[in-house]
């Protein structure tokens, strides 16, 4: 009997292994970025474009609620976390929960201080206002995050096989 051991390609193997050791960290930060970025993309897509510019809540940034969505990456050791929030969380609350007597309260919007509210889309001052109706938009994009996030993902695997020599 005889017994041949062919380890020619370890040399190889090894220097491919070495470059996607090196390479791993920075593939993963990269996926994470371009998930968040498609979820953030996701959440503005469906986000409501309102026509009244009017103050934004306190603590709220200014602007559309649509262009409020950011992402931010950390690198975790080889590993990496996306977290995509808005900056306008107070507007996000009460377009997902509604507002007045379709809102948590369910009461009428009256003014604190005024004997009356004025504002874009009311004819005229008036003595209270019934609200905005609930819109969750977020949960329908958070029900296909995995359609959303998955294309990133494959795309770092497939660049991982591409250095070891997968393809």
């Amino acid at each position: 009997m005889n017994f041949t051991s062919n380890t020619s390609g370890l040399d190889a193997l090894q220097a491919r292994l070495s470059r996607a050791r090196s390479a791993f960290p920075g593939i993963i930060r990269d996926a994470a970025q371009n998930a968040g970025d498609a979820m953030k993309k996701a959440l503005a897509d469906k986000a409501p474009h309102g026509t009244h510019g009017g103050t934004p809540p306190e603590g709220d940034a200014t602007g559309s609620l649509a262009g409020s969505f950011k992402t931010k990456v950390e690198q975790q050791g080889v590993g990496a976390k996306v977290e995509v929030f808005t900056e306008q969380p107070a507007k996000l609350k009460y377009i997902r929960e509604g507002t007045g007597l379709y809102g948590p309260k369910k009461q009428l919007i009256t003014p604190k201080v005024k004997k009356a509210l004025a504002g874009p889309g009311l004819d005229h001052p008036v003595r209270s206002v019934k609200g905005m109706r609930a819109n969750d938009f977020v949960k329908p994009v958070l029900e296909r995050e995995n359609e959303i996030v998955k294309p990133e993902m494959d795309k770092s695997i497939d660049e991982l096989k591409d250095i070891l020599g997968g393809h």
